[in-house]
């Protein structure tokens, strides 16, 4: 039994139908490829005991919340009163080589340090990073365990437009919660002194037209969106019919689902390396400010031959390296090799 243990989450009658938020598709399609290939229990990371069979393997999140409400699943699930945990368990997680102030996982050293591998979800830029760590880190520490899978996204559900939107005033679109490391100070300098109307969907500005300041250049005005819903048809017209790129100037993305999704639309993202997504078919941007105004403004004047050839790569992309078949299967295929190799050691 392989027991998959990530944010609670209600399967309900067309689960499956229905494209929601990260956390739910991973659980979701988890729970679907994975029981297909053998059985499967789901539960969340804060569970505590949930087995006592040394057979058995647990794949999880590493518990999230503050440590005196929540379970250390590692430690519960041990098999001796003085194992750090279960022999077979392994961790699941966004990985970049250090971790976000905002990620609040009160139990990550010693669940990293007691998980046979680590599946971090991230873009080849992050494994690469991690893998020539030699600063003390933990990460430095565990690297010899990460095993780097790509995030899904279930494009099949989501509007592919193959042409670019025909407006005097190119819309750019980001999305999300603008925590720091999605260093939207570098994306309003980045766009500053260009013609274009910036849309940004997020629950952290109030909706509506405002005025900020970018990074002491000068003043953006941008167009908030609010909180926004990938299965809504309004804003899957919004995305077709008005925007032209997504943007994306994080500098701690383990791989930004918001760019999978614009890509599986056919939207053209530009992006930094550090969000943790890499194609032949994005507009590539920097750390630099003014080189990325540079970058930007002749994406800009991309040909619409050009464009669609980007939008056709980045759609098929989606659908061959992140299809949730594909990311399941090979941390099921992982598992089961890890855990072969151990019993023929015995």
């Amino acid at each position: 039994m392989l027991h998959f243990l990530y944010t609670p989450y209600t399967f309900t009658k067309g689960s499956y139908g229905r494209y929601e938020d990260a956390n739910a598709e991973i659980v979701k399609h988890g729970a679907r490829v994975l029981g297909g290939l053998g059985p499967v229990h789901v539960s969340s990371f804060h569970a505590g005991r949930i087995t006592d069979r040394p057979d058995d393997a647990l794949l999880g999140h590493p518990t999230w919340g503050p440590p005196d409400l929540a379970a250390d699943w590692m430690r519960d699930n041990a098999l001796e009163e003085d194992a750090a945990g279960h022999p077979n368990a392994y961790v699941i997680m966004p990985w970049v080589p250090r971790f976000p102030p905002e990620w609040h996982m009160p139990f990550i050293e010693r669940q990293l340090r007691a998980a046979r591998r680590i599946f971090g979800l991230c873009g080849a830029h992050w494994a690469e990073e991690t893998r020539v760590l030699d600063d003390g880190s933990l990460q430095a520490e565990v690297s010899d365990k990460l095993v780097a899978v790509n995030m899904g996204c279930t494009a099949a559900l989501l509007p592919f437009r193959e042409g670019r939107c025909v407006s005097a005033r190119p819309t750019l679109l980001h999305v999300s919660h603008l925590g720091s490391y999605k260093r939207f100070d570098r994306l309003l300098a980045s766009i500053h002194g260009l013609d274009v109307r910036l849309c940004i969907a997020t629950r952290s500005l109030p909706r509506g037209l405002l005025n900020l300041d970018a990074q002491g250049v000068g003043r953006v005005q941008i167009h908030c969106l609010g909180v926004i819903d990938n299965g809504d048809p309004g804003f899957n017209r919004f995305v077709l019919d008005e925007v032209d790129f997504y943007i994306h100037t994080s500098d701690l993305d383990a791989q930004a689902t918001a760019v999978l999704e614009a890509a599986a639309r056919g939207v053209v993202p530009m992006v930094t390396p550090e969000s943790g997504f890499r194609s032949p078919f994005a507009i590539h941007l920097c750390e630099d400010p003014a080189r990325n105004r540079e970058i930007i403004a002749r994406a800009l004047a991309m040909p619409e031959a050009e464009y669609r050839e980007r939008a056709r790569g980045l759609r098929r992309q989606i659908l061959e390296e992140h299809g949730w078949e594909h990311v399941f299967g090979t941390i099921w295929r992982t598992i089961a090799a890890d855990l072969a190799s151990v019993r023929a050691a015995a």
